[in-house]
């Protein structure tokens, strides 16, 4: 007797035979891009031409591993996107999406996986519901990963997994390695198994994406074909040139002056040939394994049709004028995915003396510089302080440095010093130059003539005392903060908890950056070396140089003390802080302000100047 077999939606699905297709061919068929400029439209092969060598690597049925090292706006976040929606629809199992935080994790569900699993036809057929950081399907389920919950790292072993920006991840103490711990749910399907990783690399060459990107069987980078030689090449930094030999980075990208020269016929790329070369490019490997499990993929994001040649131009030559390492690490992390490992090797005092300049004298504002800061280190007894005059372009020259001993002097400093402009008189009207912004460490010990106020109170109080037009409290912040300088308002003051007449911004910096950023300049090899004045002695020297930057066994970087005094180095951190662009209202805005304004009156004497007159002109 004949019987029909009824089968559930899961059980057909298993059950079913997919026509053979590829995962690049399946995403042009059916995958409905979630985001970006492109979303709520089909995904298309020719807008990113290098992405569909990646996606059918991981649909490779001999591959268990793919690895994209991709600069931001390169498209690497859509590959992991169609692999994930090609899993969904042709591969049954448990699959897991990994991200770097709960918030992130919470976004990718709202902002991404709902309008990709939903308008894509194939995986809407399938979607069952969406519930408590979980995707569910007749055949499996995504689980939506925090890589700072170690709970979500735990118990769940899956088939597919797919890891997106893991150079954000973060260990937590005690609690494993996020990487480690993800790769580990795979384990249970290690006969098909499929793990993608997308991120671009963060920091140094510590980054894991980096770091494995240099272990896997077959490492590939993108070959694009000159459209007038027809010459097969990857792109290099080198050959990243500007119209007419402009310098300015402004301009460059305004004016869209960006090219990319041919190394072989020397004919320049626009962007329209740029991207009709990456049309007709492929990728390739020097050392081909047709048996490799583990693939990696190089993708800069000189290669992506987002990103103007004008933009990679502007942003180099941004690069080769800055001893920033925030700058340095966003151009190589952000543009040409490489990571980024600062030189900092700890100065010696015979190094920074070399920086005197026989022709800059002492406490004179040199030619060309248009504005003086000063940091002041308090201690227990006295005060260090140390005064930079500026360029527009932020090249720093240190003009004067001492100590003072009581809040009187103090004052008298910040607000009656006067230092003459060179190749003027001193005594003539508007050759005299005050400081424009000083910063004062808002730390320290007891102080000595009470008991029970601190250094930190007299500071707070001073401050709010004098006003904060010119003078600014600061303290330094032991952990890394975007952006280096930020401020919070202080109500009371921090001991006996006074309130504070209409409060006091108190400026937090990241102390780590600044003494990166200062040690950098303090090496002749510099973009922006510092200047030292003709008199600069060993004093100075040796408290420059009291810091040095050493590794650890785990490979962390830590500041540590060569000697005891390093009063002038934290000074300095703070005079370089003042002319931050974070630190708003910063010199660049005040400067574009001015000079969009009429000239400033001269008879205005320089003791009662507005605050225009606190720069050099």
């Amino acid at each position: 007797m004949r019987q029909r077999l009824h089968l559930t939606d899961g059980e057909r699905a298993v059950f079913a035979r997919p026509v053979p297709m590829s995962v690049s061919e399946w995403a042009a068929r059916h995958l409905i891009v979630p985001d970006g400029p492109y979303a709520g439209a089909r995904y298309r092969r020719d807008v990113n031409p290098y992405l569909a060598g990646i996606m059918d690597a991981w649909g490779n049925p001999r591959v268990e591993e793919v690895i994209v090292c991709g600069a931001p706006r390169s498209g690497k976040t859509l590959a992991l996107d169609a692999c994930l929606a090609y899993s969904v629809a042709r591969r049954p199992g448990p699959k897991m999406l990994a991200m770097p935080d709960d918030g992130s994790a919470g976004k990718v569900i709202e902002a991404k996986l709902k309008p990709l699993l939903r308008r894509t036809r194939p995986t809407g057929r399938k979607l069952r519901g969406i519930k408590a950081g979980k995707v569910l399907f007749p055949d499996g389920a995504i689980y939506i990963a925090s890589a700072a919950a170690a709970s979500d790292r735990a118990t769940i072993s899956v088939k597919d997994l797919f890891l997106d920006e893991e150079g954000l991840y973060r260990s937590i103490t005690g609690q494993g390695d996020p990487l480690t711990d993800f790769r580990e749910r795979t384990r249970s399907y290690s006969y098909a198994r499929k793990i993608m990783r997308v991120s671009k690399p963060v920091g140094g060459e510590e980054s894991s994406i980096w770091r494995d990107l240099e272990s896997v069987d077959e490492m590939r980078e993108y070959y694009v074909v000159c459209p007038a030689c027809g010459v097969s090449q990857v792109m290099r930094e080198e050959n990243i040139i500007t119209e007419h030999n402009v310098k300015d980075p402004v301009r460059v990208r305004r004016e869209k002056l960006g090219r990319y020269r041919c190394p072989h016929c020397r004919y320049h790329w626009n962007d329209y040939a740029r991207d009709m070369a990456v049309a007709r490019g492929e990728w390739r490997s020097e050392q081909p394994d047709s048996g490799a499990r583990r693939i990696g993929f190089h993708l800069p994001a000189v290669l992506s049709s987002a990103v103007s040649l004008s933009e990679v131009a502007s942003a180099r030559l941004t690069v080769e004028s800055s001893d920033d390492p925030a700058v340095i690490q966003g151009y190589d992390n952000g543009f040409w995915a490489r990571p980024y490992k600062p030189v900092v090797a700890a100065s010696e005092a015979e190094t920074v003396l070399s920086l005197r300049d026989p022709e800059l004298p002492p406490r004179v504002l040199p030619a060309g510089y248009v504005a003086l800061t000063a940091g002041i280190d308090m201690q227990k007894r006295g005060f260090y302080y140390v005064v930079c005059a500026w360029t527009d372009k932020l090249a720093c020259a240190v003009v004067d440095y001492g100590r003072l001993y009581d809040w009187k002097e103090v004052a008298g400093f910040c607000f009656e010093t006067l230092y003459p402009a060179e190749g003027t008189e001193g005594a003539e009207d508007g050759a005299l130059v005050p400081l424009w912004r000083v910063a004062i460490d808002s730390g320290g010990t007891r102080g000595e003539d009470s008991e029970a106020v601190t250094r930190g109170e007299e500071c707070i109080r001073f401050v709010a005392e004098h006003g904060q037009e010119l003078l600014m409290a600061t303290k330094g912040n032991a952990h890394a903060q975007t952006p280096p300088v930020r401020w919070t308002l202080q109500e009371r003051t921090p001991h006996k908890r006074i309130p504070i007449k209409n409060g006091l911004r108190l400026y937090l910096l990241d102390t780590d950056y600044f003494k990166r950023l200062v040690t950098a300049r303090m090496s002749p090899e510099a973009r922006q070396p510092l200047r030292l004045h003709r008199d600069c002695g060993e004093d100075l020297a040796v408290q420059l140089t009291a810091e040095e930057l050493v590794r650890d066994a785990s490979g962390r970087q830590s500041w540590r003390r060569k000697r005891r005094d390093n009063h002038y180095f934290d000074a300095l951190c703070m005079a370089t802080a003042c002319v931050h662009p974070s630190w708003t209202p910063s010199l660049g805005r005040m400067l574009e302000h001015l000079a969009g304004r009429d000239e400033v009156p001269e008879e205005v004497p320089a003791e009662s100047a507005p605050r225009e007159r606190r720069f050099a002109w």
